[in-house]
Formats: C-alpha cells, sequence, structure tokens
C-alpha cells in the first residue's frame, strides 16, 4: 500500500514511532517521566566505567560469596545457580534494550533504553533512560527534531513490601506486578523453565574462556505473557494483527569461579499489524536486543544513597 498524501505519511510515521515506544514499555517505568535536563542527561558515569571495564568481575576480597567446587555439567545446573547468586548477592547492572522497527519499508523507528540497576537484595533501585529516534528519510522527510529522551527512578522495597517512583507511590509489590503483566523492570521479560524452552539448552565449557555459556531457544509459553503485554500497551483495537513473535534465543554467560551471571543477550523477532484507521494499516517488523551486564561489588552504599534521596524527595 502506497500513501501518496505527505499528511497521512507523517501521521502513520508518528504513529510508528509510538508503536516500538509502547513494545519496551513493559520493561520500562515511566509512569512518572522527565524530559531530561542538561543537568541529568546521561547514566552515571562512573557506575558504567565500572560495568564495561569490569564486566562480571567479583572483588577477591568479596566476603562470603563462595567458590564453585566442581565444575557445571549442564546447562540448566548452570543457570539454576547462577540465578540463585542474583538472587543472593549485591550487584550492579546494566541493562540495555534495543529494538530496531521497520515498516512500509521506508519509515525506521530505533528505541533505544539504558537501564541502571542497584540490587542490594532487600532494595532494587532503578534510573532509566529511554530514547526514541525516527527515520524517514527515504521520503525525503526529516523527523529528526522528533527524537526524544526520558529518565526515571524506581525503588522496588522487599521488606516493607513497597514501590515508589518519585513523587508517586505505586504500592505493593504485587500491585506492581499486577498492572505490569508480572514483568519486572530487573529481570527478562519472559518466562524460563524447562516447559518454556524447546529443546535440550546447550552449555559451552571452553577452556580458552573464564566463563560458561549457556545458550536457550525460547517456545511460544515463554512468550504468551509478553504477548500480551504488548498488545495492551500498544493498543487492544489497534493491533489487527500479531504481535507474532518468531525467535527469540537467549545466550547467559555465567562466571566459571563463582557460578554467577556475566552477561544476558537476548535476541527478538517479531512483527504485527498496526491500523490506524478508515482502512489504514502496516506492517511493522521489529528485531529487538536485551543485554545485561553484571558487577558484583562489596560495597554499593553511596549510590544506593544517592538514588534513594532522588526517588524519596523531600516535598
Amino acid at each position: 500500500m502506497i500513501f501518496k498524501n505527505k499528511k497521512v505519511n507523517i501521521f502513520i510515521f508518528l504513529t510508528i514511532a509510538l508503536i516500538c515506544v509502547a513494545v519496551i514499555l513493559p520493561n520500562l517505568n515511566l509512569e512518572v517521566v522527565t524530559q531530561h535536563s542538561s543537568a541529568d542527561s546521561t547514566l552515571d558515569e562512573e557506575l558504567i566505567d565500572e560495568l564495561e571495564n569490569n564486566s562480571g568481575s567479583i572483588s577477591e576480597s568479596f566476603v562470603g560469596m563462595p567458590k564453585l567446587t566442581s565444575q557445571f555439567t549442564n546447562a540448566w545446573q548452570a543457570y539454576n545457580y547462577a540465578l540463585k547468586m542474583s538472587e543472593e548477592y549485591p550487584a550492579y547492572i546494566k541493562y540495555v534494550q534495543t529494538i530496531d522497527g521497520n515498516a512500509l519499508n521506508t519509515v525506521g523507528v530505533k528505541v533505544t533504553v539504558s537501564r541502571i540497576i542497584l540490587n542490594d537484595v532487600e532494595n532494587i533501585y532503578a534510573r532509566n533512560e529511554a530514547k526514541t529516534e525516527i527515520d524517514a528519510s527515504k521520503v525525503g522527510i526529516d523527523l529528526s527534531d522528533r527524537a526524544v529522551k526520558y529518565i526515571s527512578y524506581t525503588h522496588f522495597d522487599f521488606v516493607n513490601d513497597h514501590v515508589q517512583s518519585p513523587d508517586w507511590s505505586q504500592g505493593t509489590i504485587e500491585d506492581y506486578k499486577e498492572s505490569h503483566n508480572d514483568v519486572m523492570l530487573h529481570t527478562l521479560p519472559y518466562i524460563i523453565n524447562e516447559s518454556t524452552v524447546s529443546g535440550r539448552p546447550s552449555l559451552q565449557n571452553d577452556p580458552s574462556s573464564d566463563y560458561y555459556k549457556v545458550t536457550m531457544t525460547l517456545n511460544s509459553k515463554a512468550w504468551a505473557t509478553y504477548i500480551k503485554v504488548l498488545k495492551a500497551e500498544i493498543g487492544e483495537s489497534s493491533v489487527t494483527g500479531g504481535p507474532n513473535i518468531s525467535s527469540i534465543v537467549v545466550e547467559f554467560r555465567i562466571d566459571k569461579t563463582y557460578g554467577t551471571f556475566r552477561q544476558v543477550i537476548a535476541k527478538e523477532n517479531y512483527d504485527l499489524v498496526y491500523t490506524v484507521g478508515a482502512g489504514l494499516s502496516a506492517t511493522v517488523t521489529c528485531e529487538g536486543t536485551i543485554k545485561m551486564t553484571y558487577s558484583y561489588k562489596t560495597d554499593i552504599s553511596t549510590q544506593v544513597e544517592e538514588y534513594y534521596n532522588k526517588i524519596w524527595k523531600t516535598k
């Protein structure tokens, strides 16, 4: 279908942009957002340097974290142990999600979500930075000024069972899960267990590497909730086809010394049909990547205090 009217084109392009923004909303917490300011336009540089330069690193002085006494022999053993460690020990996590969407083979939309997560086990603090860029250069339309960046903060208090954003209470943990289709900010948005993985996941133990590589190909049971989230966020009446997920493959890199996650990399492929109205529809194809980088440290109290003060602002 070819639309010759530029006004109609622009309307569709902006609609497509909103589609791709909505696609990542399940993993964001943008109930309370502010457009970025020059004073708060980038993520914590020191924290990012720590994560980039010491991916998966663990201080030898980390008190209480046990070293592995034997090698992993299968993928589920490695994955389940790393998952348990992630629930028991404090860590920095850098979470980056990118979505490249294409509609009508002419309009491109790129969404990037950068997130710093501070997990001190009893609390999780998250700082999100989301940016959307639209490329309609193939049809001679400059939409570069439409790029938008947002920043938001969230605190999950597991001791007192409370979720808080700046100046906005989101109720209990269960309240949050119910309103977000059980998708939390610090985890992948899929269900992963033996029934949601196709075939037998592989465990690669390269003698020259200091981490194991576990690869899982997910099936439709893993993303059943994810599809509901996508459709609900985009609009039940507007999504007239799909979302159709063709594949999700997740790779887990697990430290050989401590059995902790170093990186988690998920790759997604899907499409959907979006109807604007009056019979105007477009098929949107998307390729997505989620990359989580872990760094375990002895003390994250300074960063926790900084994030706490941003979230629990003095009125």
